[in-house]
């Protein structure tokens, strides 16, 4: 053989060869042409007849065909292995990711689902299908988005969809096939879902449903959690401004009753400060407007020095004992009309004011005032007040201005506050159109500050408020200090605080020396008096190191003497008026004037124009009745109103007005006067929460059931709220008037929907007035044995001992029938109806507001549990509880209170039996005139019968004797046509 061949394939040819064996082998050989083959060569021995070996044959057969194509398979066979195993990792990969992918699935928090291009279901998680139990066998792959839902709804998945199932299925299936949808679904169960779809840029549909169930839930509990507290804002502004109507009512009342110039001053000031109360009290109750985003300004001209008296009232009664100045530092360019929201404004100054003196305890507190910029039409003021208090630590600004926080926590226990105003007050100044800052390191005092533009008035505003003495000056023509003739001096050891009190003085044109101490001042007196040319005012504080404000006074009156050219002496002091008056007469007389700081420009120039006026005419001091005007002669008005207090005050004010008012007690009362009034009435003023029919549907009946559609109908009530408002209108209203009203507000409202036209009457009214008994201690120690009060029940009635007489006479005999009323408004054998439970809990609000007004405290006490335990339905085993409270509570008191109501009347008729056993007969003709002027009231029910009664049982009772006590009783129930029946019959009695 020939070519090359495998030396292992030769050994065994060799080896078969020796061996006599066959053999058999592949090798590649060449050609004679150098071609390379393969052959397939078999090696055979040959053996003779014998049995012996004879050769070998050799066999070859040409195998290279057949050798590159098995050469080929091996080779696709070895590609085919690779790609199978490269195949199966792949799928083991796909195995492992869909798993993965799965799990992740399972384990999301939310339903998860895919749909394909045909909309049909691809795959989803296990809390997609456990989120619609009834049509689980329908989700699986392959199944439409249709189908799925449409069996669901069928089998009431979806309580939308019961009764409409087609409706409901096309408008799920228009919302579905958005690219990008979101809707909420409630579930039968009353699970909530939050659906989320988005399209896939190949046509999936990816689904996400997200249980919302505790959120809305949640969402809902705090909206009715809001809606609470909104009711308990209205229900609390109304409790509120009922006594605050009041108070401002009689203020206004004393005001226009004869009072000198100095108690003139106490009750304006008063009113001042009571109106700027409320106004707070109305934006803290009103905090859900802040919350919500609902408070809007209400821009007015106003004069800002008026503004800042009022501020000056409010802050200076703030200090207190502390030893802190609170002072003024204005700009002499700030204009005095501007176009703004004052009573916000002032808001923001009280409340920053406020926090101020809240947190100073040694020091002063300055509000400054500076213009910015002035254009032709308005003006850039910057306000700031700064303290030299505690200060705030940098960690605490970022939520000083956070709702319900302070500085710091201690701060709560230290200075106590909500730190709410701080919030108010920051979205205020943001209305208003600035930006509220706060500069302040610990330990150095805070510093608040904003901007804000105003308009500049265009009309004149109210007038400043100026001295009495300063009115009556003007009016007789006197002149007022002005430009350089005034020579002032100024002493106060405070630095800060004179110079802005020499600032103020030396814009008024005036001319301002300074001392910083009483030594000094008094130096500075002596030198000028000495040239012929002394001081013409002098404003001195009064605590002072050395010398104070007294001695210094006096050291001055002494170099100066009483002559005309002595200076006038004003003290100007943190301390409040009523410190005056622990001062002897004496040195009070050394003053021509006494300011309480903070002060302003204008109130030192009426210091001082009152304090000159004074001394050239002193007769001006004495304040005649002044002439007034009655706005209302000639109308008719009706007042229904259930607050005895508010029936006072409106008839009082209105009739002082000129107008003719008559009351009634409830809705219903005054739809039956209205019915019977003739001639008819002007107008009506509506309360709205009485009892029997509230004001809503009283006005209702007599729009609709009398016809009555134009006259008149003004809701008079606390509930202020424009919800309030809204429904008042509704309920057919002309007008909604707030309580505590504004007297010159009502007037003006009544006048506009009246149109009257009467011409107004000038009167001069006379001051009234009455001191009430003194009662012996023993008297009131006695009653606080028995559990009541008469000391604060007698200072609730102004000390007037008759009206309480009369009440509790008649609250006795209401008394006794009560656990009867009681009884059967809850029975001991079944729960009791809801109207009987309202009536029973109405009733023990009724016994605790009257109780608790007379003093009755345990009685209080019980009603105002039974009215809580009343408020939630209870078993008739807890109702009979209540009656036998009741009971027990009335059997312990009832005595108690007739030997109260017995020794009390002892008390105020043995002076009056005193006084008339020394005359020697009844004055009969003096009866008779008051019968006859309590008839006419009695008749016309006017309330001002219980002070004529009054004045007639001082003078007549003890000739009267027991003949009075059924008109007594009449009177103390308010029953006035009784009373009216028994009065006619003693004046019968009296003419024969």
């Amino acid at each position: 053989m020939g070519g090359e061949a495998d030396p292992a394939i030769l050994k065994r040819v060799a080896e078969a060869v020796a061996g006599r064996r066959s053999c058999r082998a592949e090798f590649l050989s060449p050609t004679r042409d150098g071609r390379p083959v393969w052959l397939d060569m078999e090696v055979q021995p040959t053996f003779g007849a014998d049995g012996s070996h004879t050769g070998f044959m050799v066999i070859g057969l040409d195998i290279s065909a057949q050798k590159d194509t098995n050469q080929r398979l091996e080779a696709a066979l070895r590609e085919s292995e690779a790609l199978l195993r490269t195949i199966k990792l792949a799928e083991e990969d796909l195995r492992r990711a869909e798993a993965l992918l799965r799990g992740s699935i399972d384990l999301l928090p939310h339903s998860f689902s895919l749909f394909d291009p045909d909309d049909r279901l691809v795959l989803c998680n296990q809390l997609y299908k456990d989120l619609y139990p009834l049509n689980r066998d329908m989700i699986v792959p392959g199944n439409t988005f249709e189908e799925i839902i449409r069996t669901g709804a069928v089998r009431g998945q979806y309580p939308a969809a019961i009764s409409r199932v087609d409706e409901w299925v096309a408008e799920r299936m228009a919302v579905h096939r958005q690219a990008h949808s979101q809707l909420t679904s409630k579930l039968e169960g009353g699970r909530i879902l939050r659906i989320i779809e988005r399209r896939m840029a190949d046509g999936h549909t990816v689904g996400v449903r997200v249980d919302i169930t505790d959120l809305m839930n949640a969402t809902e509990a705090a909206e009715a959690a809001s809606q609470s507290k909104s009711q308990f804002l209205a229900n609390m502004s109304h409790e509120i401004r009922t006594p605050m109507n009041a108070i401002l009512g009689m203020l206004k009342l004393l005001q226009n009753t004869a009072l000198t110039a100095r108690q003139l001053e106490y009750a304006t000031k008063t009113e001042r400060a009571a109106r700027s109360l409320l106004g707070l009290l109305n934006d803290i109750l009103d905090f859900s407007k802040v919350e919500a985003g609902k408070m809007t300004l209400d821009p007015r001209p106003f004069r800002i020095d008026r503004l800042l008296r009022d501020l000056s009232v409010i802050l200076s009664a703030n200090i207190g004992t502390k030893g802190v100045e609170v002072l003024f530092d204005i700009d002499p360019a700030v204009p005095r009309a501007l176009l703004g929201d004052d009573m916000r404004l002032q808001q923001v100054l009280i409340n920053l004011g406020g926090n101020a003196i809240k947190f100073t305890s040694v020091g002063e507190v300055v509000l400054r005032v500076r213009v910015v910029e002035r254009g032709a039409d308005d003006v850039l003021l910057e306000f700031a007040v700064r303290d030299s208090g505690i200060g705030i630590a940098p960690e605490n600004q970022a939520h000083i201005f956070t709702g319900f926080s302070q500085a710091e926590a201690s701060t709560t226990r230290r200075f106590g506050g909500t730190g709410l105003g701080l919030t108010i007050s920051r979205r205020l100044v943001g209305l208003m159109g600035g930006e509220l800052g706060l500069d302040s390191a610990l330990g150095e005092g805070s510093t608040f500050h904003f901007r804000i533009r105003f308009a500049l008035s265009a009309e004149p505003a109210d007038p400043p408020v100026a001295g009495q003495a300063d009115q009556a000056g003007q009016a007789q023509g006197l002149p007022r200090p002005q430009g350089g003739a005034l020579h002032t001096l100024i002493v106060d050891d405070n630095a800060c605080a004179r110079e802005v009190l020499a600032c103020m003085v030396q814009s008024l044109g005036w001319q301002a020396d300074i001392a910083a101490s009483g030594a000094e001042a008094i130096a500075l007196v002596a030198a000028r008096a000495a040239t012929g040319v002394p001081y013409q005012a002098v404003f001195v504080d009064w605590q002072m190191p050395g010398l104070d404000g007294w001695e210094t006074s006096l050291r001055i009156r002494q170099i100066t003497g009483g002559t005309e050219t002595a200076p006038l002496v004003v003290m100007v002091t943190a301390h409040g008026r009523e410190m005056l008056a622990q001062r002897s007469a004496g040195e009070q007389a050394m003053l021509n004037g006494f300011l309480v700081k903070p002060v302003t420009a204008s109130m030192l120039f009426d210091a001082v124009a009152d304090a000159r006026i004074a001394f050239a005419h002193p007769e001006l001091l004495s304040r005649p009745a002044a002439t007034r005007v009655q706005h209302l002669a000639g109308l008719r008005l009706l007042v229904v109103e259930d607050n005895l207090n508010n029936q006072q005050v409106a008839q009082e004010l209105l009739a002082d007005e000129g107008a003719h008012v008559e009351l009634a007690g409830n809705g219903q009362l005054g739809v039956a006067a209205v019915l019977a009034a003739n001639p008819p009435f002007d107008a009506v003023l509506m309360d709205i929460q009485m009892p029997v029919m509230d004001g809503y549907t009283a006005a209702a009946q007599i729009r609709q059931r009398l016809g009555m559609a134009e006259l008149p109908i003004i809701a008079m009530t606390a509930n202020v709220m424009a919800s309030d408002r809204e429904a008042c209108l509704a309920a057919g209203m002309n007008e909604h008037v707030g309580k505590p009203f504004d007297l010159t507000h009502l007037v003006a409202t009544l006048l506009r929907l009246t149109r009257h036209a009467a011409q107004p009457v000038e009167i001069s009214p006379a001051g009234k007035g009455a001191v009430p008994p003194a009662f012996p201690i023993e008297l009131l120690d006695d009653a606080a044995r028995r559990g009541i009060d008469l000391r604060a029940a007698l200072e609730r009635m102004g000390g007037n001992s008759s009206v309480y007489l009369r009440m509790l006479q008649s609250f006795l005999k209401d008394l006794a029938t009560l656990p009867a009323q009681f009884e059967v408004l809850l029975p001991a054998d079944r729960p009791g109806t809801h109207a009987e439970r309202i009536d029973a809990e109405r009733l023990m609000h009724t016994l605790k507001g009257m109780a608790a007004t007379l003093g009755v405290q345990p009685l209080a006490v019980f009603a105002d549990e039974a009215e809580k335990r009343l408020r939630h339905a209870g078993e008739p085993g807890q109702h009979t509880a209540l009656v036998a409270g009741m009971r027990a509570a009335v059997d312990a008191t009832l005595s108690d209170i007739a030997h109260v109501a017995q020794a009390l009347q002892e008390a105020i008729r043995k002076p009056e039996a005193a006084a008339d056993t020394e005359s020697a007969a009844p004055d009969l003709a003096g009866l008779r005139t008051s019968l006859n002027e309590l008839t006419g009231l009695l008749r016309g029910a006017d309330m001002r019968a219980l002070e004529v009664y009054e004045h007639l049982q001082q003078r007549h009772a003890v000739h009267l004797k027991a003949s009075l006590q059924p008109l007594d009783e009449a009177m103390a129930s308010l029953d006035f046509e009784q009373a009216l029946a028994h009065c006619q019959a003693l004046t019968g009695g009296v003419t024969q």
